[in-house]
């Protein structure tokens, strides 16, 4: 915390990457002078610098040189120029990570929001929860989130992410853990690791705080709430995907709730936010209400402007279970669904080949695309076309390269289709004009 204290001037290496970029715009809330760079250019660059913040796109020392405090991402090399050029000035470096863990020194209650899926999503609930409450949160999500406010320095609401442990840097006093699957093969070897893992990050939380998980989690500690055994709903119904219920939280019936973003993945989630609200002492009516207008986040079953007459949805699932999740939300609401996927990384397709294999069953039509392979190369694991072929064997399923797959959508027929465009990488680039 001192070292902030005395910071006048940060720079983030990397400022582009979602949470970097949400970082960069809460420190320069903090009254703190904000640079960075990226390799490379994207509509995020624009909004950094229309909010005072020296962002560009290439290596600049001489920025470097003026900066108190050197942030970096996990995607960063060592041998970046800025980050070692720093080094040899003596400047302090460190991750986002071990940034996000002094920042949120500052506060007096940490709340953090872990899990393999579904934790942009809760975390920013319970900002726009809380926001609505009065409470004035710090919340960092690492997505584009249309969250602006000004913040006091009582709650911090976290996402918490399990890539690298990184989140072993934290020391929450409510901790979420929505789910655990096996992720990140570069980092984890197996599902048991990933547990440890999780089961690691339980034994950071304060003396005397809180865990909530699922009831089919086996992690303990001294206090510690379930969904659904403390947080569970009656009277499901849906429209068009979005699902309407009665909320009963800590034994308390809540007031109805019918919430604006679709699929009953998203009623566990809410159930999550309810409970931490509901541990937090915010009025019921409060809360319900706050979920009722809950639009989600950037590239979570994100809608387009139709194209040649399809309903066009942007949604980062790039792992199996969620893939299947995305699909079926969409099944609620369409009867035709076109999937567009890009794998992510080699590693993660070659681990859960298998799974991926089957992930596409309920949808009537499947494109690969070719994938995004980050830090990786072809000898790290399977590529999108060999998945693309193996897929095809039960599956209609074609493979196509990106700027091909932005072709193909903009010159078929979609009439009376839902078309999901799915994956964590630069998928999203065939959306744009």
């Amino acid at each position: 915390m001192k070292i902030l204290d005395n910071c006048k001037l940060i720079h983030f290496i990397g400022i582009l990457g979602s949470s970097m970029s949400n970082l960069a715009l809460s420190t320069k809330r903090m009254g703190i002078f904000v640079t960075g760079s990226d390799k490379r250019c994207d509509e995020i660059l624009t909004t950094l610098q229309q909010n005072d913040i020296h962002a560009y796109v290439g290596s600049n020392t001489q920025v470097v040189k003026n900066a108190d405090l050197i942030v970096y991402s996990s995607a960063i090399p060592p041998s970046d120029i800025e980050l070692s050029y720093a080094r040899s000035l003596g400047k302090l470096c460190i991750s986002r990570a071990e940034y996000l863990s002094l920042i949120c020194k500052k506060f007096k209650k940490v709340i953090a929001v872990s899990g393999t899926h579904g934790k942009s999503t809760v975390t920013a609930m319970l900002g726009h929860l809380f926001s609505d409450a009065g409470l004035k949160p710090f919340v960092h999500v690492g997505a584009k989130f249309d969250h602006n406010e000004l913040f006091d320095y009582n709650y911090a609401i976290i996402e918490a992410c399990e890539y690298k442990q990184s989140f072993y840097s934290l020391s929450p006093d409510i901790e979420l853990i929505l789910n655990v699957e096996y992720d990140h093969p570069d980092c984890y070897d197996s599902l048991d690791s990933t547990y440890k893992s999780f089961n690691e990050f339980s034994k950071r939380i304060k003396k005397g705080g809180t865990l909530i998980t699922l009831d089919n989690i086996n992690i303990n500690v001294e206090n510690m709430y379930s969904v659904p055994l403390n947080a569970r709903y009656e009277d499901l119904s849906q429209s068009n995907g979005c699902f309407t219920f009665t909320p009963y939280v800590l034994g308390k019936r809540y007031p109805k709730l019918t919430l604006s973003i679709p699929g009953l993945h998203n009623v566990t989630n809410a159930l999550f936010a309810l409970l931490v609200s509901a541990i937090e002492n915010i009025d019921p009516i409060v809360s319900t209400k706050s979920l009722s207008t809950f639009k989600g986040v950037d590239r979570r079953f994100q809608r387009f402007n139709d194209i040649n007459g399809g309903k066009i949805i942007l949604d980062y699932a790039h792992h199996p279970t969620e893939i299947k999740t995305v699909i079926s939300t969409a099944k609620l609401s369409s009867d035709y669904v076109v999937v567009y996927f890009q794998p992510h990384t080699y590693s993660r397709t070659a681990k859960l080949f298998d799974e991926f294999c089957y992930a596409f069953d309920q949808a009537n039509e499947v494109i690969i695309v070719e994938e995004y392979p980050a830090r990786e190369n072809a000898t790290m694991g399977k590529s999108a076309l060999e998945l693309a072929n193996a897929i095809s064997n039960h599956k209609k399923c074609s493979y196509k390269t990106l700027s091909n797959a932005k072709n193909h959508l903009l010159t078929t027929d979609n009439s009376n289709k839902t078309i999901l465009i799915l994956g964590a990488g630069n998928i999203n680039d065939i959306l744009v004009r």
